[in-house]
């Protein structure tokens, strides 16, 4: 049972960290057969909880999975907004790294992992993407890890998040948008409670 309850709360974590961060499976999660490395993957001593206006916020230190040829370590921050109306990847983050402490994992090691400590995989992502829209009725054949980068930014633009932010947020490669804009943190505030509180509905 505490298994089970430990996969639930990891689950609620990642996949929601996935969808706001806009994030690719492969940024939170090893590829099959890839070793875990500290100094390349998401571990709880890259979080960093903070308050603003009464609301817990985070920020998640992590690799730019598309800059691996050329650059090594994490080089990105991800501002993750808390006190979404759908959900809240901050509360999720928070109660997930209170029950992997409580279960003696390090926070030197993976953040989203089994309770045995392996990281979780882009393979397990993927499955367990599947398995939440075959849950609520959608066919699963259409969805996968991306799915949590698609639906956060698909979420940004119904709630009319600027392409610009969206772009930014989700460290979409660009070299005009490098140059000329930069993220601030009210402007990541708002894209990610945007993602948490929009309502959302597509043909697939």
């Amino acid at each position: 049972r505490r298994m089970s309850l430990m996969a639930s709360s990891m689950w609620r974590s990642a996949t929601s960290f996935g969808i706001s961060a806009l994030a690719r499976a492969c940024e939170f999660a090893l590829d099959d057969g890839e070793a875990f490395d500290m100094t390349q993957h998401i571990t709880p001593a890259d979080v960093t909880f903070f308050c603003r206006d009464g609301v817990r916020h985070a920020k998640v230190l992590m690799r730019k999975r598309k800059d691996l040829r050329v650059l090594r370590g994490k080089h990105s921050t991800v501002v993750l907004a808390g006190g979404g109306v759908h959900y809240d990847a901050v509360q999720e983050l928070w109660e997930w790294i209170e029950a992997r402490r409580a279960a003696g994992l390090p926070d030197d090691g993976p953040l989203w992992c089994w309770e045995s400590g392996d990281a979780i995989s882009v393979t397990q992502v993927r499955n367990e993407v599947k398995a939440l829209m075959a849950a609520i009725g959608l066919d699963p054949a259409l969805y996968g890890g991306h799915s949590l980068r698609i639906g956060g930014a698909t979420a940004a633009l119904a709630a009319g998040v600027s392409p610009t932010l969206i772009r930014l947020m989700g460290r979409w490669s660009s070299d005009v948008y490098e140059i000329y804009c930069r993220m601030s943190l009210q402007a990541a505030l708002g894209v990610g409670a945007a993602i948490a509180s929009a309502d959302v509905s597509t043909f697939e």
